[in-house]
């Protein structure tokens, strides 16, 4: 199986538009934050494996490149497209119609691929692009196998467009190969659920960190360790479980638990948003159920710093991201921004 690197490189030299490689992503949205001390911003942002971004088009083309499908592939995309549309607005709110805000080469590369720059010399001019209006996600993935199935539907159910070599060229891969219907065999909801439900999660310290913030949902029906995606690809063996499944008035609450090493918290967010998110979309389709009922949730103790930003940007506009009504309502107008609990590692 070739490298990421190698699968990417194979994937960006086959399409006939320019890619930029290793684009950051995130970086102006945390200088915009007291989280981190100046100059950290840098270090501590992501980066887009692939970006296509014409110039005076407000579309862009997002790659991420994996040898085969991961939630952690999943969570990066919808989360760098979350980070870009905000980084390009942040870096317009800047451009006050002069070059007063990008006057050196350190300036401009810290936003470079949001400006682009008109003219020589004293007559340069650096403005930001127009506003963001598309972003089409891909998946360029090199591999994939039958037990992918469950995943990539997913993938292409949340707007992800999934790409795979065969025979040495990149192909769209069709959804209708992979996705599947509820069968008319799937049982009563509730029983099953209660059938299916363990007594504790299988990590003791993810089980301590649920009890630590349960309280929300005391009195509420709460299931463990619940199956996903099984009654939608029965013969596909599917191993994936949603740590914690929960009935509260109109709304599933599809919950993802980390109890995370500092050293790997900013892995283990993106692994974590992409399972809750597409666990999410795997739920709704085999219970056949509103998606806005569905709200993924993301629990993480230390919380990255790209969670802790990500969730201050997106549910903390009023300054009330602990009255969880405020998220649960904005998070139930898509599977793709979960809502984020936990305490958010802080740096300097």
């Amino acid at each position: 199986m070739p490298s990421e690197q190698a699968c990417c490189e194979d994937y960006v030299t086959q399409r006939p538009e320019a890619y930029k490689r290793e684009v950051v992503v995130g970086n102006t949205l945390l200088r915009d934050t007291d989280h981190i001390t100046d100059g950290a911003e840098g270090p501590l942002a992501g980066s887009i494996d692939a970006l296509h971004t014409p110039s005076d088009v407000g579309y862009e083309r997002l790659v991420e490149c994996k040898t085969s499908p991961t939630f952690r592939g999943l969570g990066q995309i919808l989360l760098y497209t979350y980070f870009r549309r905000r980084d390009r607005e942040l870096v317009r709110q800047q451009d006050n119609g002069q070059k007063l805000n990008w006057e050196t080469t350190k300036e401009i590369k810290k936003d470079e691929s949001h400006l682009k720059q008109e003219g020589q010399g004293t007559g340069r001019t650096v403005h930001a692009k127009p506003a963001i209006d598309e972003i089409q996600q891909v998946l360029a993935v090199c591999e994939i196998d039958s037990p992918d199935a469950p995943l990539l539907s997913a993938y292409t159910d949340l707007g992800v467009t999934v790409e795979h070599r065969t025979n040495g060229t990149w192909r769209t891969l069709n959804a209708d190969v992979f996705d599947a219907e509820p069968s008319s065999a799937t049982p009563p909801m509730m029983s099953w659920l209660e059938r299916n439900s363990r007594d504790s999660l299988d990590s003791s310290l993810e089980e301590q960190l649920w009890e630590a913030n349960s309280g929300v949902v005391n009195g509420h029906p709460v299931f463990k360790e619940i199956p996903v995606g099984s009654h939608l690809y029965p013969d596909k063996q599917t191993s994936h479980r949603a740590d914690v499944v929960v009935s509260v008035d109109n709304y599933w609450f599809i919950v993802e638990i980390k109890a995370s090493p500092n050293g790997t918290a900013t892995s283990d967010f993106q692994r974590a948003y992409g399972q809750a998110v597409g666990y999410a979309s795997l739920f709704a389709r085999e219970w056949d159920l509103p998606r806005n009922q569905i709200i993924p949730i993301v629990i993480q103790a230390p919380l990255a710093l790209a969670g802790g930003i990500y969730r201050d940007d997106r549910y903390d506009d009023d300054k009330r991201y602990n009255e969880n009504s405020v998220m649960t309502w904005a998070a139930s107008s898509g599977l793709t921004e979960p809502m984020v609990l936990g305490n958010a590692q802080t740096f300097g």
